[in-house]
């Protein structure tokens, strides 16, 4: 076993607990993003359409990063983990929030 395997099989250990971060994140923004939904919804459903919109952007990009998050903890690659991430930068770089 030469230095790039070992160091292959250390990253392929640590995707387990990595994995489980993830998905325990993903899922908390998963609830998040749902209540904050309905709160829009009942509170101003017509002033909040870009809110709705990026709600809904969010909320699939999280159930997507769950089911990543879950392949990335079953299959020791951490390749799987880059999409996760990258998504959710993307998703949270682009909430409304920041620049409305």
């Amino acid at each position: 076993m030469n230095r790039k395997d070992r160091l292959e099989a250390r990253l392929a250990l640590a995707m387990l607990p990595a994995g489980a971060l993830m998905t325990f994140v993903s899922v908390i923004a998963f609830i998040i993003i749902m209540l904050l939904i309905f709160a829009t919804i009942v509170q101003r459903p017509h002033a909040a359409t870009i809110l709705l919109v990026w709600c809904a952007a969010a909320l699939v990009t999280a159930g997507v990063n769950i089911v990543k998050s879950i392949e990335t903890m079953s299959a020791f690659d951490w390749r799987a983990l880059i999409p996760v991430v990258a998504l959710s930068v993307v998703i949270t770089a682009s909430y409304p929030g920041w620049w409305l």
